[in-house]
């Protein structure tokens, strides 16, 4: 961290004293103020990249340890559908071979009924 920070200031040390030189080096005196502008808007933003990234960092961080929770939830309760869809399977077995024997006692009992 200590490496990319120092890294980061000579990065915006060198753009600041080329942008110092641009200034120096204009054509004419109308274009400074714009001039200045541009790169007082450049080194504000380079000053605002480095802090956004540590910020993402941090959030991504966040984002992975919720994900790492959401997902052990996601698959207990996967889980336990699959134990719920097990058990209405033996339920409905159970309801199928119930119907079927008592399809079966009927037709036996209309077949003795029978003249």
């Amino acid at each position: 961290m200590g490496e990319y920070l120092l890294n980061t200031i000579k990065q915006l040390a060198i753009f600041m004293l080329c942008g110092q030189m641009v200034l120096q080096f204009k054509p004419t005196e109308k274009y400074g103020k714009y001039l200045r502008f541009l790169l007082e808007i450049m080194v504000l933003a380079s000053f605002v990249v480095p802090v956004l990234s540590f910020f993402q960092e941090e959030i991504r961080d966040n984002f992975y340890e919720d994900l790492s929770l959401y997902s052990a939830e996601f698959k207990e309760d996967l889980r336990m559908a699959g134990q719920t869809a097990d058990r209405a399977e033996e339920r409905f077995n159970d309801m199928a071979y119930f119907v079927y024997e008592e399809m079966k006692r009927q037709e036996s009992e209309g077949e003795e009924n029978a003249p």
